[in-house]
């Protein structure tokens, strides 16, 4: 057909209804070239665009001549502009924002269609979804790896498709640290998570993480210091059963759980301290008392 699409390589045939001697192929008021071959390749000699009018004058050996031609229409796609996200770094698992961009022009009827790829290489693009006429696009699936978007738009016109691609986005997705909680009290020594840790009342406990850029300390479910980059949380007021804990995060905000110190609280001993002959003495006298443990 006449309608061809923005880069296309154009042939015309010219036929005749006798046997031609030759072809005259022009371009606008452009004459190009004589031939006796009656297949043209317009965009070999110059680019085309629409209205330009391909004319071929066919000779017969008769000396007579006829002339016909056919304007050609265009299909241009203005590419949209460039996709645009609230987020371009996610966690392992997270649903990616919203892309979108504005939105793109052609001659004619426009529809966008999604895709998605782990490499960003030619060909190795996926559709996502069905073709749409919006060009905003809201993912509903997590992403495990790195992902790259793009949209590809589509224009319909005198029955002919044409397609061009817009630029890719890309979202990187952040794996969560690998953290490591210790537990230190002077009457056991270091643990590590997940393990108990026996301690004495009112002990001071020292808990030290490490792995990441900022840290969270947890007993139990409440929060207990707030993430920073302080890596080190100390507490004296420890119950027996408490479950300390800590989330370790990345510079993009992804965070691991480590596991549990469990704080074991030892009992306190019942201590006695005796002297056989009572607590009164005589000026001199040794003196010798007995200390006693319930433990």
């Amino acid at each position: 057909g006449t309608t061809f699409c923005t880069g296309d390589t154009i042939v015309v045939q010219a036929t005749s209804s006798v046997p031609p001697s030759f072809y005259e192929f022009w371009i606008n008021t452009s004459f190009i070239a004589s031939s006796t071959t009656s297949v043209f390749t317009p965009t070999d000699i110059q680019t085309i665009n629409g209205g330009d009018r391909i004319r071929v004058t066919v000779g017969s050996p008769g000396g007579c001549s006829a002339t016909t031609s056919l304007t050609l229409i265009e299909n241009i796609i203005v590419p949209s502009g460039t996709i645009s996200t609230t987020a371009a770094t996610i966690c392992v698992g997270d649903i990616p924002p919203v892309l979108e961009g504005p939105l793109g022009t052609a001659s004619g009827t426009i529809e966008y269609q999604w895709q998605e790829s782990a490499t960003n290489l030619a060909g190795s693009f996926t559709p996502l979804g069905t073709v749409s006429t919006t060009g905003t696009f809201t993912p509903t699936t997590g992403l495990t790896t790195t992902t790259y978007f793009r949209r590809q738009i589509q224009s319909e016109l005198n029955g002919l498709v044409c397609f061009d691609l817009g630029p890719s986005v890309k979202i990187t997705v952040s794996a969560p640290p690998t953290g490591v909680l210790a537990g230190t009290s002077v009457s056991s020594g270091t643990v590590t998570a997940a393990s108990s840790l026996t301690i004495c009342a009112g002990e001071e406990v020292r808990f030290l993480a490490s792995g990441g850029a900022s840290y969270e300390f947890f007993i139990g479910n409440l929060s207990v210091q707030a993430s920073s980059t302080s890596d080190t949380f100390t507490s004296t007021t420890l119950a027996n059963n408490n479950k300390v804990y800590a989330r370790i995060y990345n510079a993009a905000g992804c965070f691991s759980t480590t596991g549990s110190i469990t704080i074991i609280e030892g009992p306190a001993p019942v201590v006695g301290l005796t002297r056989t002959l009572g607590t009164t003495f005589c000026t001199g006298d040794t003196i010798v008392v007995q200390a006693t443990s319930s433990v």
